[in-house]
């Protein structure tokens, strides 16, 4: 895994807009602090903006940022720059302002309004609207000067920020980009019989053991499947206190070991429910769950970003099992995609050698201390994280 750091490529604004389309007045944008009331008063319409395009995802919904700002941002001072195409909008991009440090120089940041559990973020923008959407929200940025370096986490290859990080090179900024997430997602074939026939041939013999140990398990007692379609505070409990009593919370993983964290999944999940995308699966037997799962379905794509099972029936593999009904379900209801959320692992391998990269994105001031940070971000620290992989492995590396 390779970081990609970019020096500006210099050539004059005015030439790079002459030699395309120029869409300059089209779109107009400015910045709005975070606040509950300015979430509100946004939502309809950041909603019908992104809600048709590459940015429909749950994770880029105003809900999905507004319960983040409640919990893990509430001391934060955050911000929203936002495009207008006449009184709709367009496009914005949430940030919040930090003080970091790069190579031991202080740095005003501006950092994407996310973090691990937001599982991905990018520039939310209509349809078709990327490139505008993205230099208007440049524009703003660019005017903005109390930041020396812009941060965001876990953007998607090919993502609105990306676009956002070009026309910050062709202003002379310096632009980065650090490999984080390599997410495996699995398309589901529809009409096909066999709805697993695509998965990697190389790990066949491992889902026959899954069928194998459902029949195991099925020999203690009735196996059943359940999706409830909507948020409901006990089920939420029973993940966090089935998810709590196994290895998670011995390595601090677990919602149950952060207060914060349990907050922002009550309140993410409740806004997702009433927007129709939660879902709360479980493989039961004899109607006890030994493995939960909290999903979120929207446009007939699945995402899994929580998933948990009872230890004591860990010989039996009711996680691979979970998934197995799950992405059978997800195929019934007439879904395309089941999306793994997060990093490679093992587990995961299984079902699809597919991925999705992510990168977290920067950009640095055109100074002689915003050289210094890109060089300590780009040049030094890739460095240190190879001689880790190295020493103790890449932890998103899967067996051949």
């Amino acid at each position: 895994m390779s970081v990609q750091a970019y020096l500006p490529i210099s050539p004059e604004r005015e030439e790079f807009e002459a030699g395309g389309e120029r869409f300059v007045e089209e779109i107009s944008s400015h910045i709005l602090n975070c606040s509950p009331a300015n979430f509100r008063e946004l939502s309809k319409g950041w909603t019908t903006a992104v809600s048709s395009s590459e940015s429909a995802e749950p994770f880029f919904q105003p809900y999905w940022f507004s319960s983040f700002a409640q919990t893990f941002a509430r001391d934060a001072s955050g911000i929203l720059v936002l495009c207008y195409q006449g009184a709709r909008i367009v496009g914005v991009l949430p940030l919040m302002r930090q003080r970091t440090f790069f190579g031991g120089l202080p740095a005003r940041t501006l950092h994407s309004l996310s973090n691990v559990h937001s599982c991905r973020f990018d520039l939310s923008c209509s349809s078709g609207e990327k490139e505008k959407a993205a230099q208007q929200v440049w524009n703003a940025l660019r005017a903005d000067e109390s930041w020396d370096v812009i941060e965001a986490q876990h953007v998607p290859s090919g993502g609105g920020f990306e676009s956002v990080m070009k026309w910050a090179a062709f202003d002379g900024f310096l632009i980065g980009r650090w490999p984080t997430l390599l997410s495996p997602y699995m398309d589901i074939p529809r009409g096909s019989s066999d709805i697993f026939a695509g998965c990697p041939e190389k790990f066949a013999g491992f889902r026959k053991t899954h069928l194998k140990s459902l029949k195991k398990l099925q020999k203690l007692g009735k196996v059943t499947f359940s999706s409830v379609p909507f948020f409901e505070p006990r089920l939420l409990e029973a993940f966090i206190a089935m998810e709590g009593a196994g290895w998670k919370r011995q390595v601090g993983g677990a919602i149950a070991c952060d207060q914060r964290v349990r907050s922002f999944y009550r309140a993410v999940l409740s806004a997702a429910g009433e927007a129709e995308h939660v879902r709360f699966n479980a493989l039961k037997l004899d109607d006890r769950p030994i493995a939960m799962d909290i999903g979120l379905m929207m446009n007939g794509r699945y995402y899994s970003p929580k998933i948990a099972y009872d230890e004591a029936f860990s010989k039996y593999a009711p996680g691979q099992l979970l998934i197995r009904h799950t992405i059978q379900h997800v195929a019934d209801e007439g879904g395309h995609r089941y999306d793994f959320v997060g990093p490679r692992s093992h587990h995961k391998a299984f079902w699809t050698d597919t991925v999705r990269p992510h990168a977290t994105c920067y950009i640095f001031r055109p100074s002689w201390s915003g050289f210094a940070r890109y060089v300590a971000a780009m040049k030094i620290a890739p460095n240190l994280r190879r001689l880790k992989y190295w020493r103790y492995g890449d932890p998103q590396a899967v067996p051949h």
